[in-house]
């Protein structure tokens, strides 16, 4: 907890990164790509209220994002897991096959996009969390959402996902 300058009162410190992780189906076995960026003031929501989860191109080395390839709307389930080797929780987070297909199909393209187009931005609440590159297809349909979660700010997350299904 730290103070603030301007009201006095006590407000929680901001994380200073989230990790991302995604799981996927490559040549016969699961690849996982793992990429880490401030959780600063992200943008790319489009305008509005913010969307609780999606994926979206990165355009240019500004950070402008394209439209929405997977949002919230294409989770299926969602699921709190504790992260044992790092002792944090996270969100497992599996697609619909509309949402599978729609990211299999996005970074199958991306995959030969010159940088920084060749990047997939993860936003959680209208905020850049990550933007790793993406090296492969990514076929599997499965996302894992990894940080400095605690077990009820991950089943939090976890339950609004799962709430969001359709």
């Amino acid at each position: 907890m730290t103070e603030d300058a301007h009201t006095g009162s006590a407000r929680k410190k901001p994380r200073t990164a989230i990790v991302v992780v995604l799981l996927v189906a490559a040549a016969g076995g699961v690849a996982t790509f793992l990429s880490t960026r401030p959780s600063g003031d992200g943008s790319g929501s489009s305008g509005g209220q913010a969307s609780l989860f999606e994926m979206r191109q990165v355009i240019d080395s500004k950070g402008s994002l394209g439209p929405p390839i997977v949002t919230s709307a294409d989770v299926q389930a969602a699921t709190a897991i504790q992260v044992p080797t790092r002792e944090t929780w996270a969100v497992a987070v599996r697609l619909d096959p509309a949402g599978t297909t729609a990211l299999a199909n996005a970074t199958a393209r991306l995959v030969d996009a010159p940088s920084p187009q060749n990047q997939l931005a993860m936003l959680v609440y209208g905020r850049v969390v990550a933007s790793p590159t993406v090296m492969a297809p990514i076929t599997g349909g499965e996302v894992q959402i990894t940080g400095n979660f605690t077990e009820d700010e991950a089943k939090s997350l976890a339950n609004r996902l799962a709430a969001a299904t359709g």
